[in-house]
């Protein structure tokens, strides 16, 4: 195919066909699915846009863009994340799935790599000049995806901003995990787990929809806890859309007491990988029997192990307890693919270091570049 037979599109989201979308892959991962990228539009009411290359029958690659305003969740806010970016405090193109922490680069297993990189490159600083952006930045990019921006933009350096866990070993059994850990660690695992039985739980697994109206306010009790200003009816209204676009593939595992619910996480099953996302808890209820690794780590696992999945996301944040039952880290970096340089080397090695040194010893993130 001819670089000049390709076309760029920018468009809602909403309004690349489902089809188009799957047809970038057989494992588009979940948070880059088209059905996610939907919902979040929805959820949030604002603007998700699809940049896409296509030779006319098919999509041949595409991302996820949106613009920030000031209203998001200060983790997916580059004027906080990137105190090296100049101009700071206006607007970007954030090239990321809302409602995730990734920047998703889709591009089908035959196709001219470099030159639907550049079209992208094309539809996306097209938009930073039509709405007077400072820039195009991936957001929360995997080491792989920040590689594959590099070869047409080798000249950007990385910024980190945190690590991903995933548990990527499985066990034949529970029994087994953390598969890579020392005998010593699988003993704890399984104290704590047994500490978890003993509390007398009847656990199950449901659908969000099923059990909304109990888990919402569960929900907003963990945020709470850590100090986090709590809006229920937007989580409530977040929640319902979720539910709505998602219930082939959520799932919620619960730990209840007399018919109430008590612990509960919800997750997201798709391809090899289940994904934990959301913890709940009544702190009143709920006793000290490692409730939230019970629910949050354990029994994603024992579903994974029990239903064929290779792989269980953990996310960002609480580092050290994911690595001690057995999850691997991995960067996540944020990469300038604007016209004009946001920061140069210097500052951003300066803002690496800075950041490795705050996530700790244990954590070890080089710079493959």
């Amino acid at each position: 195919m001819s670089p000049t037979a390709l076309r760029t599109e920018v468009r809602p989201v909403a309004e690349v066909p489902p089809e188009l979308w799957a047809g970038l892959g057989p494992a588009v991962p979940f948070y880059a699915g088209h059905r996610w990228l939907a919902c979040a539009a929805e959820a949030t009411g604002e603007e998700v846009l699809a940049v896409t290359v296509g030779d006319g029958s098919r999509l041949l690659a595409a991302v996820p863009a949106w613009v920030t305003t000031g209203r998001e969740n200060p983790f997916l806010r580059p004027e906080r994340l990137l105190p090296t970016a100049d101009p700071a405090g206006r607007p970007y193109l954030c090239v990321a799935t809302k409602k995730a922490y990734t920047s998703p680069l889709l591009t089908a297993p035959d196709a001219d790599r470099p030159a639907v990189l550049a079209r992208l490159l094309d539809g996306l600083r097209a938009v930073v000049r039509e709405r007077d952006l400072a820039g195009a930045v991936a957001l929360y990019a995997d080491t792989d995806t920040v590689r594959q921006w590099r070869t047409v933009l080798p000249d950007r350096h990385p910024v980190l901003l945190d690590v991903d866990a995933a548990v990527e070993e499985l066990p034949a059994e529970f029994a087994g995990h953390p598969l890579a850990g020392a005998s010593k660690r699988r003993r704890e695992v399984q104290r704590e787990w047994r500490a978890f039985e003993r509390a007398g739980y009847r656990l199950g697994t449901e659908h969000l929809a099923d059990c909304l109206d109990e888990f919402v306010p569960l929900a907003a009790n963990l945020e709470r806890k850590h100090g986090n200003p709590v809006d229920e009816a937007g989580l409530r209204r977040t929640l319902e859309v979720q539910a709505r676009h998602c219930r082939s593939e959520d799932l919620v595992f619960t730990a209840r007491r007399d018919g109430r619910l008590v612990v509960a996480c919800l997750a997201y099953t798709d391809h090899d990988t289940v994904y934990s996302r959301m913890f709940a808890m009544d702190y009143e209820a709920a006793g000290r029997a490692f409730e939230y690794f019970a629910l949050a780590y354990y029994l994603p696992v024992r579903h994974a192990i029990g239903h064929g999945f290779r792989r269980v996301h953990l996310g960002m944040s609480t580092v050290a307890a994911k690595t001690a039952r057995g999850a691997a880290l991995h960067p996540l970096w944020a990469l300038d693919l604007g016209e004009r340089p946001l920061w140069t080397p210097d500052p951003a090695r300066a803002a690496n270091a800075e950041r490795r040194a705050a996530l700790g010893p244990a954590v070890t993130v080089t710079e493959p570049w």
